[in-house]
């Protein structure tokens, strides 16, 4: 490749770079649905023109910054799949599991994404990513359980897991949350929750 050429790749990635960054910023300081074209070319210090040689629209531009961290989550959750074959989820260990790591090295992008008014469009997003891996890799031995609806719950819960650790300030480590994982969906649901059954005085 040219010398040129490599320079023009560069600076687009720079730009890019810079308006994503920006429209992160402005994210964390009012809703997307209040923020302008014109708020991430002044804070990127980027022409109008140059943003719209790259997007069509902030809507684009939010979906490139979604895009971005996805694929390095989806890379994560399906790394144990990929390296154990057959996968036995019985016989994972937990330092297999990054998931959590990987949020964890990103964790400016979701503190910011899930305090904010398309936290719900974002996990919508990792839901479906991680239920099509589910339903490719999971089986359940169970005629009562359709596998789809397995592959739903278990994907629903990863998001509610990584929602509520987001939300607490990172408080465990990400090897803690990552075993938690792997242990909650070794086990059945009527082995984890019990009915409390008051003690009534007739």
């Amino acid at each position: 490749m040219r010398k040129q050429d490599l320079y023009l790749d560069s600076r687009i990635v720079r730009t890019r770079k810079s308006l994503k960054n920006s429209l992160l910023i402005l994210i964390m300081e009012k809703n997307f649905k209040d923020i302008t074209v014109t708020d991430i070319v002044k804070s990127s210090n980027i022409t109008r023109g140059s943003f719209y040689n790259h997007y069509t629209n902030k809507n684009e531009l939010l979906e490139s910054l979604f895009s971005d961290v996805l694929e390095n989550l989806i890379y994560a959750y399906r790394k144990p799949f990929l390296d154990n074959r057959p996968f036995v989820l019985s016989k994972l260990p937990s330092s297999e599991v990054i998931l959590f790591n990987n949020v964890y090295k990103h964790s400016n992008f979701y503190s910011i994404i899930l305090n904010s008014d398309v936290s719900a469009e974002f996990k919508e997003k990792i839901y479906i990513s991680f239920k099509k891996i589910n339903e490719k890799e999971l089986r359940v031995e169970n005629d009562k359980i359709e596998s789809d609806l397995i592959a739903s719950y278990i994907s629903y819960a990863i998001v509610g897991l990584v929602s509520q650790w987001v939300m607490d300030g990172y408080q465990q480590s990400p090897e803690f949350m990552n075993s938690q994982l792997i242990e909650l969906m070794r086990i059945s649901p009527n082995k984890t929750f019990h009915t409390r059954v008051p003690n009534y005085k007739y």
